[in-house]
């Protein structure tokens, strides 16, 4: 039997062996008797419950190591600064064994158990609860305006040995509060997806943003840079302008003149100007405008992407800076006088107007006016016709 250090437990040995003394007297007889033995390997690294066999002993002991704390003992158990001792035990008995803060997963402890002889039985910590691990986050940086929208996801998987709830965050900079959170229930080894949807952020600069769960998180970078001062505007009627080049209108509300230049990038080039445009170095003029609005083809420079932005000034009495976005040309081409929906309505899946395409088209419109939700009228009908003959 190892040396116990604690005049207590050394207490609680001597009631044991009084205990099995008076066994013997009582029977007259020194019988083989059974000792206690320990039903479990493990601990939860939370704390949970060792049961002991307590075989045929007149009293059982148990002292945990370390910084293990033994509580809660079944039946008639009584707690000291050592251990637990049970006086006349039931057959099973049971106690919660916790070990210390700063335990992890894989430590062990030993447990001494003392009947007729004292056992050292070996516990390993086991991560019997739920743990979130974070991973897979995206975008891990991005570049974005202020106020624009942005989706933040992560991969969450439970590597506990539990099921589990908690609430994913996402956290933007140094705010106290998260930007958002989603619960999230996950059995054990079970992976999950999560995504914050929509998010924006109101401030300029680099800002580091965390998803987070209760046992980890990873972080990423987000670049925020001022929103442009130029905007579609009421005063054009596309916003886009194709990457091959595209028509451009400007509404101009009867003005006496109306100019459009400085553009940027500045070798983009325009040309086609409707009614009596005169192109200028930077631009284009129109002195007295007829109608409403007048127009022109925009080409991009070749060193333009999908989604860039061409800016320029229009000036009518005042002057206002605007913009359109590159966009992909469509896989439809619209004959002209027909909308870009109604062309693709229309249109066969080769982006054709096939002769069967067009009928399919009439017999919808012929029931609602509609081809795939959008509004078709004879005219439209008329000029692709007219435009698939010539």
């Amino acid at each position: 039997m190892r040396a116990k250090s604690s005049a207590r437990f050394v207490r609680l040995l001597i009631i044991i062996g009084l205990l099995t003394l008076t066994t013997i007297i009582a029977t007259g007889s020194v019988a083989a008797q059974t000792g206690p033995s320990v039903a479990t390997d493990s601990v939860s690294i939370d704390g949970s419950t060792v049961t002991i066999n307590t075989g045929d002993t007149a009293a059982v002991a148990v002292e945990p190591t370390g910084a293990y704390t033994a509580t809660e003992p079944s039946d008639n158990g009584v707690v000291s600064d050592d251990g637990i001792v049970w006086n006349r035990p039931p057959q099973t008995v049971s106690f919660t064994l916790t070990p210390p803060s700063d335990a992890t997963q894989g430590d062990s402890t030993v447990l001494t158990v003392t009947g007729t002889e004292s056992i050292d039985y070996t516990l390993t910590v086991a991560s019997q609860s739920a743990n979130y691990t974070v991973s897979d986050l995206s975008p891990q940086s991005a570049n974005i305006t202020v106020d624009d929208q942005i989706d933040i996801s992560a991969t969450i998987e439970n590597v506990g040995g539990a099921t589990g709830e908690q609430d994913i965050a996402l956290e933007i900079g140094n705010n106290t509060e998260p930007k958002a959170t989603s619960p999230l229930t996950l059995i054990s080894g079970a992976t999950e997806t999560v995504t914050f949807e929509d998010v924006s952020v109101s401030q300029s600069g680099n800002v580091t943003y965390t998803v987070t769960s209760a046992n980890d998180s990873a972080a990423g970078t987000l670049t925020i840079e001022e929103s442009s001062s130029t905007t579609p505007s009421d005063l054009l009627v596309e916003g886009t302008v194709e990457k091959s080049g595209s028509t451009v209108t400007v509404n101009h509300s009867d003005a006496n003149a109306l100019a459009v230049d400085n553009f940027d990038p500045s070798d983009t080039t325009i040309s086609e100007l409707s009614g009596n445009g005169q192109s200028q170095p930077s631009g284009a003029i129109w002195n007295g405008p007829s109608g409403d609005t007048v127009s022109f083809t925009l080409t991009p420079p070749d060193s333009a992407s999908v989604g860039d932005t061409i800016e320029f000034d229009v000036t009518t009495d005042t002057t206002e800076t605007v913009s359109v976005e590159i966009v992909e040309e469509p896989a439809v081409e619209a004959p002209t006088g027909v909308s870009q929906d109604v062309a693709e309505a229309v249109a066969d899946d080769n982006g054709e107007f096939s002769p069967a395409s067009i009928a399919l088209a009439i017999s919808s419109a012929a029931e609602n006016g509609r081809v795939d939700g959008v509004e078709v009228g004879p005219a439209d009908f008329a000029l692709i016709i007219s435009s698939n003959s010539s």
